[in-house]
């Protein structure tokens, strides 16, 4: 893992602009935070995506959501892990606490190092019924129109161009 952050750092010196961004997936929380403070430790130029936070999997305790964000990490919220959808019958969707966890970061902590995205694609859940969907649950739990532009489009084009 050093040697690919090693080389990630790297890469996002080059002078074109150009940005890599690790996104850290099903890996343990303990493992998250451990490479955001070798991140942090090292000074590196290298942004760290934590995947479905409230994927059942890959979940995260508010104060887990609130140590990676102190420490640089960009928590993402995907649609087909906060809102059931057909495909997933077998899966446990935590609705109240994926939205309530929105909320409370953006209160505590804003919107800087949080993400939305779809995650859709599979059989069953198509992309765009699902943004819209995930969109009109957040405005109906009270997200504001502007903290979401902010999670789905701004937070998003930094990780990508810095």
């Amino acid at each position: 893992m050093k040697d690919i952050l090693d080389l990630m750092a790297d890469y996002n010196k080059n002078r074109k602009g150009d940005r890599t961004v690790l996104s850290a997936c099903h890996v343990s929380n303990e493992e998250k935070v451990a490479i955001l403070k070798y991140i942090k430790k090292k000074k590196m130029d290298v942004k760290v995506l934590m995947d479905h936070v409230t994927q059942e999997m890959t979940i995260v305790t508010p104060s887990e959501a609130r140590e990676m964000i102190a420490l640089g990490g960009y928590l993402e919220f995907a649609e087909c892990s906060c809102i059931p959808w057909p495909g997933m019958q077998d899966w446990i969707v935590a609705f109240d606490y994926s939205f309530n966890l929105i909320k409370e970061l953006i209160k505590e902590k804003k919107t800087g190092n949080l993400v939305l995205i779809t995650d859709a694609g599979q059989p069953g859940n198509k992309p765009v019924p699902g943004w819209k969907m995930f969109i009109k649950t957040l405005l109906s739990q009270g997200v504001k129109e502007a903290d979401i532009e902010i999670m789905a489009k701004d937070v998003p084009a930094k990780l990508i161009y810095g």
